[in-house]
């Protein structure tokens, strides 16, 4: 089989490199140390400090952890607690994870966004309906350099590398999740349910 952006297994060969990608960008700040806003909405906040991993104590870390109205980050931080305490290995593994899973999600949200675009634009000319499978060789390409540019992208650097802004990252992740699930449903609605998105991005 030919290796193109055309074939199936470019979506995998993407999401390894985006993979590879950050782990060689931000590997060598797995050890740096807890700093500045990091003491004290980690360090010195025992409302994280959950030594059982139950109900009562994630509830205790979302409403009672700094800042309060941030309750997903503070459940993250009080799991990070649980497995490695104040560790700043674990805290930062995470923040690149999340980093990671945004940019997987944005490789799909730009190739299926592109790649639906094409479809309805040659429906135009061929009658209705979208092919969203035609001529997808391009959109998996763009999206590809697309998601790579902003994985390596230095405007990130403060939401990976300083773990407190966590915070940013999950705001990241849920916006670009909500764009791509809003696309793959759009597509199914418009042309009920005929249209199919490219795998979308739990399949390749």
């Amino acid at each position: 089989m030919r290796f193109s952006p055309k074939s199936k297994i470019f979506a995998p060969f993407a999401v390894i490199t985006l993979i590879a990608a950050a782990v060689l960008i931000y590997a060598s700040t797995i050890e740096a140390p807890f700093v500045y806003d990091d003491d004290g909405y980690i360090v010195e906040d025992s409302a994280i400090y959950m030594v059982d991993f139950d109900l009562a104590s994630l509830k205790k870390a979302a409403l009672e952890g700094k800042p309060k109205n941030r309750l997903l980050p503070n459940i993250s931080f009080a799991v990070n607690y649980y497995f490695g305490r104040l560790s700043p290995e674990g805290y930062h593994a995470v923040n690149i994870g999340i980093h990671i899973l945004t940019a997987v999600l944005l490789f799909f949200f730009c190739r299926d966004t592109l790649a639906l675009y094409a479809g309805f634009r040659k429906s135009e000319f061929s009658g209705p309906g979208a092919d969203f499978n035609k001529d997808t060789s391009q959109a998996a390409l763009i999206a590809f350099f697309a998601a790579l540019i902003w994985l390596a992208h230095p405007v990130n650097t403060s939401a990976v590398t300083y773990i407190v802004q966590r915070m940013t990252s999950l705001a990241a992740f849920f916006y670009i999740l909500s764009l791509l699930l809003y696309v793959q449903g759009r597509c199914r609605w418009q042309d009920n349910g005929k249209c199919r998105p490219a795998a979308g991005f739990l399949l390749f």
